[in-house]
């Protein structure tokens, strides 16, 4: 009888989450679950993300590993200066110009080197066509006296003119209408209303150095909506306790599976 038909679910990413959480609460019309690269621990400070798509890299090693940091590195000193930035400016075509800002912020520079580190997140976390391996023979095509930022700079061309101003990326956020790129507003809410997540680096010593601070991410949350640290952390630890959080989590019959380089895991 359709009124006693069981269901099976599926999802990845969020919709694994969802998958999971729809077993544990709904046991009488759900048989089962399937969740693949699906968080059920909401955290603030998702630092481990970045620290599994270093160890992605780690492991191909090499000039690639060594490049990437020393690509980062040059990066940080060029700002310091204002020649520094000029250079910057031209290498990733910057618009607007770093030179046209009244102040560069914190906020700015990690807008920045998120978009800088950003082919990497994207391979690491799951690529069919790319993987770390491929990515890195891109990377060090010209060997080992190529510069390491115009490495970084070539694989990054793909982005186009890069606008690291934070007050545009909270003005491209700002739209409430569910329609191009005003879309990616939805999941900010979420992450600042319920599960954190937010990509840092600021746990540990890593190839990246302190490029991606909790406090810019935090930022969004705040300017976006009016959701501020304090808050943030209760809607997290309320998540947590509403289904269990990763220790607690009392779902029968899921398959959690996850790739052994996945930053989700």
């Amino acid at each position: 009888k359709g009124g006693e038909q069981k269901w099976i679910v599926v999802g990845g990413s969020y919709a694994g989450s969802l998958a999971a959480w729809s077993r544990l609460l709904h046991p009488e019309l759900i048989s089962g679950a399937l969740s693949s690269s699906a968080p059920i621990l909401a955290q603030m400070d998702f630092y481990g993300y970045l620290q599994h798509v270093e160890e992605a890299f780690k492991k191909v090693g090499g000039l690639c590993y060594k490049q990437l940091g020393d690509g980062i590195e040059e990066a940080r000193k060029l700002f310091q200066s204002e020649e520094g930035r000029q250079q910057l400016t031209l290498l990733f075509g910057m618009r607007p110009p770093l030179s046209s800002f009244d102040e560069i912020t914190e906020y700015d520079i990690d807008t920045f080197f998120k978009y800088l580190i950003s082919p990497f997140v994207s391979t690491a976390q799951g690529s069919i066509l790319n993987t770390p391996q491929t990515l890195c023979q891109t990377f060090t095509i010209k060997g080992e006296n190529d510069d390491p930022l115009k490495a970084l700079a070539r694989i990054n061309t793909y982005t186009g003119d890069m606008n690291i101003n934070f007050t545009a990326s909270v003005m491209d956020l700002s739209g409430e209408a569910y329609e191009g790129d005003t879309s990616a507003r939805l999941w900010q809410y979420q992450t600042c209303a319920e599960f954190g997540y937010f990509k840092s680096t600021n746990r540990g010593k890593n190839v990246f150095g302190q490029i991606q601070s909790s406090n810019t991410l935090i930022e969004y949350c705040v300017q976006l909506f009016g959701i501020d640290a304090d808050q943030i952390q209760k809607n997290v630890d309320a998540t947590n306790g509403y289904y269990g959080g990763r220790d607690y989590y009392a779902g029968t019959n899921v398959v959690f599976s996850h790739g052994t380089q996945d930053p989700w895991s």
